[in-house]
């Protein structure tokens, strides 16, 4: 008798619930089912990875199966790698053609296979306005009202973009007396109903806004308790078992992005335990597992690292390194405030950057693999002999570690520092590359941002043993300070923390002059059982 193979956790494109672990995308875009029943149009925009091809397939599976209207699905990627307007409303045309032959309704898929839709190119008006036309060719033909969904259409170039969603207008605004999409989605990465309104010297004449879309939606995470309700199905299926809160540090370190949750099970499944269902997943796994995407850049993290040199991310990502109170993009230069709410939005669209508050990593997976990237000529270029100094077995002496950085940083600050893009996130990038380099890969290191706050996280965890460190560039050691790394350490799970604060004061460079002392190493003892050492630094 043949085992039925497990199913995969998917990483690769839209999930197949017959091959894939699956949690239904619809509960998380609860609203357009209304929309399409009061024939609305309207967008959807979520970072790359998210669930959005596979939320609109499951969409159109839906509506099909109900059976009031005809659902189409169909991708406009293809149409990306051309400026031509003729040549793009000519490969929209296709793709659409394309999605009707694909389709699983029959009666759809006659109208791809009667050829009356071929035979449009002969008329004046498809030539001026071909998307118009075949859909209302299309939408004349049917007995039942169609809905399309439209994936990638933030891919095509802008003017392309225009004529586009201005033949979508056109048709919306005289479908009581001539057929046309009863409801329409439109998705990509960005809200393209927004795009479309922005002017510069490359858009000159954006043409007509599209006005006409009711709601623009947005794909959210997955939530603890789906990510809880995902890897069930693989236990249900294998008798694998997740323990030790495997689950909540998967939804932690991934921030419920979908595909990260998806590659953290994988990663631990099949390469951590080589698919020996008979171990268990803890959360220390899942820790080895996040290291490992983080080192390799899997999938869309090296994709997301890829975007770190352009302008418009490294205007917010830089200064949000800085790890100072306040508004971080007024630490930089003046184009930072001038571009701020375009740069952010585009971080946020590529899922970068949190979807609301202040700039900060979208989760620690990306807060650590940005600083490890940034960081990663200055780890290469510190001395060998660094390399396990304070680690004894399954301990780290921190506060031999942080001594010891205390002494580097007074003499070696400005060659480390030297050449960075914006010298206020030197701080945390030099210590976390010392601090990697000195536990030599006996911990798992990872960095987390409080925005507004200005306070860096850093926890270092080494087999059962727990550190808490929190960074903060700044004048004065702030109140709020300690009350950050007190919720840090309580987290962890330790009754003992390190807040490194650093100074910006020119005067004071001449290595090895006061920088080690401007602010005594203090330690107090908190509410009668927790330690914690304020160490200070200049730069």
């Amino acid at each position: 008798m043949t085992t039925a193979r497990p199913k995969e956790f998917n990483v690769e494109g839209p999930c197949v619930p017959q091959r894939h672990y699956f949690l239904p995308p619809l509960p998380r875009l609860p609203e357009v089912k209304c929309l399409v029943d009061e024939k609305k149009y309207f967008t959807l925009h979520a970072p790359r990875r998210s669930g959005k091809t596979t939320a609109l397939l499951a969409a159109v599976d839906t509506i099909n199966g109900e059976g009031s209207y005809h659902a189409l699905y169909c991708d406009l990627q293809t149409v990306s790698g051309t400026d031509d307007r003729a040549q793009a409303m000519s490969g929209i045309v296709g793709a659409l053609s394309g999605a009707l032959r694909a389709s699983g309704v029959g009666r759809l898929k006659e109208a791809a296979g009667d050829g009356f839709l071929d035979g449009l190119d002969r008329w004046r008006d498809f030539r001026a306005t071909p998307v118009l036309v075949w859909l209302r060719t299309l939408c004349a033909w049917l007995e039942r009202d169609l809905v399309i969904f439209f994936d990638g259409v933030d891919c095509l170039a802008h003017r392309n973009l225009t004529a586009f969603l201005s033949q979508l207008r056109v048709g919306h605004a005289s479908r009581v007396k001539v057929p046309f999409p009863r409801s329409l989605a439109l998705t990509g990465m960005s809200d393209v109903a927004r795009a479309t309104i922005r002017r510069g010297p490359e858009n000159p004449d954006p043409g007509i806004p599209f006005n006409i879309v009711t709601k623009s939606l947005t794909l959210a995470g997955f939530t603890p308790a789906g990510v809880e309700a995902l890897y069930a199905q693989h236990t249900a299926a294998t008798g694998q078992a997740f323990r030790d809160g495997a689950a909540q540090r998967a939804w932690y370190l991934s921030g419920g992005q979908p595909c990260l949750v998806n590659a953290l099970a994988r990663e631990a499944i099949g390469g951590i335990l080589a698919n020996d269902h008979g171990q268990a997943i803890t959360g220390g796994i899942m820790e080895r597992a996040a290291d490992n995407l983080i080192e390799r850049r899997d999938g869309h993290i090296g994709y997301l690292l890829s975007h770190l040199p352009d302008p418009r991310v490294a205007r917010i990502v830089w200064p949000m390194l800085a790890a100072s109170a306040g508004p971080v993009y007024l630490a930089g230069p003046p184009e930072n405030l001038e571009t701020f709410g375009s740069d952010l939005l585009h971080c946020r669209d590529l899922g970068l950057v949190a979807p609301d508050g202040q700039p900060r990593p979208a989760n620690p997976v990306y807060a650590t693999a940005i600083v490890r990237r940034l960081n990663g000529n200055m780890r290469a270029a510190l001395p060998d002999g660094l390399s396990g100094k304070w680690v004894d077995g399954a301990r780290i002496d921190m506060t031999g570690v942080i001594g010891g950085f205390q002494g580097f940083w007074a003499k070696h600050c400005e060659k480390y520092l030297r050449g960075l893009e914006f010298i206020e996130a030197g701080p945390l990038l030099f210590f976390t590359a010392f601090l990697r380099k000195a536990v030599s890969g006996a911990a798992f290191i990872t960095n987390e941002f409080a925005g507004e706050l200005g306070y860096a996280g850093i926890s270092v965890k080494n087999a059962a043993h727990r550190y808490a460190i929190g960074l903060r560039s700044g004048d004065e050691n702030l109140p709020g300070d300690r009350a950050q790394l007190l919720d840090h350490m309580g987290r962890l799970a330790t009754g003992e923390g390190w807040l490194l604060i650093f100074n910006r004061e020119p005067g004071s460079r001449e290595p090895g002059k006061g920088r080690a002392g401007k602010i005594p190493w203090h330690t107090e003892t908190v509410d009668g059982y927790l330690t914690v050492h304020t160490v200070g630094f200049l730069f």
